[in-house]
């Protein structure tokens, strides 16, 4: 049997074999590397695997490309948990700082040179042989045991842990000073963290791993410190910790859930926690849940979600490690998505792949959250430690009832979110509040308090309750006071119909409102906070709540318009409307109709746009409602003037001014005598266009309404630029730009920064005019709308033409600090106006 293996990077294979054949030579030891001692047909990876458990040293080839290969990484830290002897070899100027931290505490040999080439290989031939080179004085290298004694699964350190360096200084620094827990959900990666902490931490020289079980005891501890010494089994606890004192170990006791508290056995292992860690042991424990009993000082760590990123390369390595099972980067993004970037959840999903599941059979388990497939996983990682939760705790049936109506959220809430959703609905309820000015007798809803009632928990009750999820990590705290259910605890135990309908009237009561959200853009954060869970409300309020629903959508149309994507605002809309269809509901139907006309507008579809609104108006009239109309018809005028028909776009603003007056409406007013005044300008009547814009910005003012005022003074900018009063011009559209940036309205600062531009060009600014141009193309490429990103381009080369080529690399250069021009800028035509 070999007695030595040889880790290395494929690339520094060259160099490997003349070490090995040195190597051999000098000691008559047969030493194992992979790419000599590997039979023809055999399978690289499980071979590779029993050479390395089989061998009991385990040298390590670091170089500049090793330090960089996750296969070394993960051979020699699986050396160490097979307690085997290590020892590094540095082979060339590697960076100190690039040798894993762990390896930096052993005695190096180094063979960078020739001149050091012989000199090694006789230090190296002593240590295989276990002899002591003359007069070193001891000092020779020799491989080194740092032991961990215990079960360290070996899987636990096979695949390299991702996402996680956060988590690891956290833990590394906090078990310095108390011990410390590690708690959360099951699946996500405790333990693994443990692992590396047990590799990485600089502070101690050693672990003991320790696994609770239904049948554990705490002096199973003192028999793995023992063995660790090597001290005899009968040598007296005190002997151990006086060892502990002068060589510090790292202690793990690994799922401690499993030692509930009534358990006899949970006071002897807090005992032994304390008096380790009296004695100098840095104790840490993975766990599902608090363990209040452990006395202060002492620490805890919830690790958080992974992200995309780090959840996409744990899916790949996690199938690499499954024999190596080869999956595509987007079949792994598709799994970490469907898991819910869950490792547990991911690593069962592996599972089923390489049992020759078909990929789109798992995905579908995984997001359709099929029980009869996920029974089992989700038993392992959630439901047994509920069954704990309830067996345990005096509350624990209450707080389980409230954890599966939180199961409701899509993401963090608020305590009142919470407590809104709390108390359990024979029905769902809705009432009437008043009417809405939008329309006479129109149905909303108010949520009704969860805790009133002879069914509902007392507010105390109820953060009693809450408290019992947080310790028992079915619900976590953010450092913002918001709360969130993990979702794999969410997959676990899907929320109801009547928490879903409380859930709902929560979100309609904070955001239904619909001329608040949009005279009021200070609101628009808020609804930012919790538009997740308005997602996740309008999704189920479709089909059960389809009035509401539509109104809702409506509801958010303005706040959507400034700070959602085009996307996700179209799909909104698409919703409230297909609900207000199947409720039969006019209104509703036309509000979404005449929202998505002006989405269709701005992606320049004239046709759906006209579709749409004159669909709206026959609604609006039918109802009636005089407002809608006023509405429709102003944008009716809207797409006539961009499509040139002015005597048509004339007749719309005129009949539509009349009903805002009739109502009245002063923001319809405004909002169309600033479309009359636009009219006025392209029809070069420019006294009429300047007396519509000061009516129009006096009414804004009064109102006030931030958006009115910004386009007022944008047409007015306009106006001022058609009549070459450059600098006034300027002055009014920055002024604009700056209420467009305050209240979030991306869209329009872009189509000011495209307007602005002869004004600029005839004041000589021509790196303000690149500036801005430049901002436009930057907004509509981050809307996606294809026209307007050709349009914005032509402006750029337009600008490029007439300020010629000198000035405008003078100017590129200043503005994007570079010479580098994109390929498009010489291949346009000029933009047709």
């Amino acid at each position: 049997m070999p007695a030595v293996f040889v880790s290395h990077a494929t690339r520094d294979d060259a160099r490997v074999t003349e070490l090995h054949d040195a190597l051999e030579a000098a000691t008559k030891t047969d030493l194992w590397v992979d790419h000599k001692d590997i039979p023809a047909g055999a399978p690289w990876e499980t071979t590779i695997e029993r050479a390395l458990k089989d061998c009991p040293h385990c040298l390590v080839v670091l170089s500049r490309q090793s330090v960089l290969s996750e296969e070394v990484r993960a051979e020699w830290r699986a050396a160490i948990t097979y307690g085997h002897a290590v020892l590094p070899v540095i082979f060339d100027d590697v960076p100190f700082e690039d040798i894993p931290p762990r390896l930096r505490s052993f005695q190096f040999v180094r063979l960078r040179t020739a001149d050091e080439w012989d000199a090694g290989i006789r230090a190296l031939a002593d240590a295989i042989l276990g002899r002591t080179a003359p007069g070193t004085d001891g000092d020779a290298p020799r491989f080194k045991r740092w032991p961990i004694t215990g079960d360290l699964p070996r899987e636990l350190v096979s695949i390299p842990m991702q996402g996680r360096d956060d988590d690891l200084h956290r833990v590394l620094r906090l078990l310095n000073e108390a011990p410390t827990s590690i708690v959360g959900v099951g699946g996500l990666g405790k333990s693994r963290l443990a692992a590396e902490v047990v590799l990485t931490s600089p502070e101690a020289y050693g672990a003991i791993w320790h696994r609770c079980t239904d049948a554990s005891i705490p002096g199973e501890v003192f028999v793995l410190l023992r063995e660790h010494f090597a001290l005899p089994p009968e040598a007296p606890e005190s002997e151990v910790l006086r060892r502990l004192k002068t060589q510090r170990r790292v202690v793990v006791i690994d799922n401690a859930e499993s030692v509930l508290s009534s358990d006899p056995r949970r006071a002897a292992y807090v005992t032994l926690i304390e008096r380790l860690a009296a004695n100098g042991a840095h104790v840490l424990l993975t766990s599902r849940t608090e363990w209040p009993q452990l006395r202060a000082p002492r620490r805890e760590h919830e690790p958080r979600a992974l992200d995309l990123t780090s959840a996409l390369r744990a899916t790949l390595e996690i199938a690499r490690a499954y024999n190596d099972l080869t999956l595509s980067e987007e079949l792994a993004r598709q799994l970490a998505e469907a898991a819910n970037f869950h490792p547990g959840m991911i690593k069962w999903a592996i599972e089923q792949l390489a049992a020759k599941r078909r990929p789109e059979q798992v995905l579908g388990w995984l997001t359709t959250a099929n029980r009869e497939r996920l029974d089992e996983p989700l038993d392992a990682l959630v439901l047994t430690t509920l069954k704990d939760m309830r067996a345990e705790e005096a509350e624990g049936a209450a707080a389980e009832a409230l954890l599966r109506r939180l199961c409701v959220f899509a993401g963090p809430f608020e305590r009142a979110a919470a407590l809104a959703v709390g108390k359990p609905h024979p029905h769902a309820r809705l009432s009437r509040s008043q009417p809405s000015p939008r329309g006479e007798g129109e149905e909303s809803l108010t949520p009704k308090s969860p805790l009133r009632g002879e069914r509902g928990l007392e507010e105390e009750d109820f953060d009693d309750a809450l408290v019992l999820l947080r310790r028992w990590r079915f619900v976590r705290e953010d450092a913002d006071g918001r709360y969130a259910v993990p979702p794999i605890v969410r997959t676990a135990l899907e929320a109801d119909d009547d928490a879903r309908a409380a859930h709902f009237a929560h979100y309609y009561g904070l955001h239904g409102d619909y001329d608040a959200n949009t005279m009021s853009e200070e609101r628009h954060p808020l609804i930012t906070r919790d538009f997740e869970e308005l997602r996740a409300a309008l999704n189920w309020g479709e089909a059960r709540q389809a009035r509401q629903t539509a109104d809702l959508a409506h509801a958010l149309n303005h706040y959507m318009q400034l700070h959602q994507p085009y996307p996700i605002w179209r799909a909104v809309l698409e919703g409230g409307q297909q609900a207000a269809l199947r409720a039969d509901y006019a209104r509703g139907q036309a509000n979404t109709l005449q929202a998505l006309g002006d989405l269709d507008l701005r992606e320049a579809d004239y046709p759906a746009a006209r579709a749409r609104y004159t669909h709206a108006l026959a609604l609006f009239e039918a109802i009636p409602d005089r407002l809608g109309q006023a509405n429709t018809l102003k944008a009716l005028g809207d797409l006539d003037r961009m499509e040139t028909d002015y005597p048509a776009a004339r007749a719309r603003y005129t009949h539509a001014l009349a009903l805002f007056e009739a109502i009245p409406a002063r923001l319809g007013q405004a909002n169309t005598l600033k479309a009359l005044g636009d009219l006025d300008r392209m029809e070069d009547d420019y006294p009429a266009a300047r007396a519509r814009y000061s009516q129009a910005l006096a009414l804004v003012e009064a109102i006030p309404d931030r958006l009115g005022q910004a386009n007022t003074l944008r047409g007015m900018g306009n106006l001022l630029q058609a009549q070459e009063d450059w600098g006034a011009a300027v002055s009014h559209f920055e002024q604009a730009i700056v209420i467009f940036q305050a209240i979030g309205d991306q869209y329009s600062y872009g189509i000011v920064c495209t307007d602005m531009q002869p004004a600029l060009l005839a004041l000589g600014r021509h790196e303000d005019a690149l500036r801005r141009a430049l901002d436009a193309l930057a907004i509509d490429t981050e809307i996606g709308v294809q026209r307007n990103i050709d349009i914005d381009r032509r402006k750029i080369q337009e600008l490029k033409t007439q300020i010629g080529d000198e000035a405008f690399a003078a100017a590129w250069r200043a503005v994007t600090g570079t010479d580098d021009l994109p390929e498009w800028l010489g291949n346009l035509t000029p933009y047709a106006r």
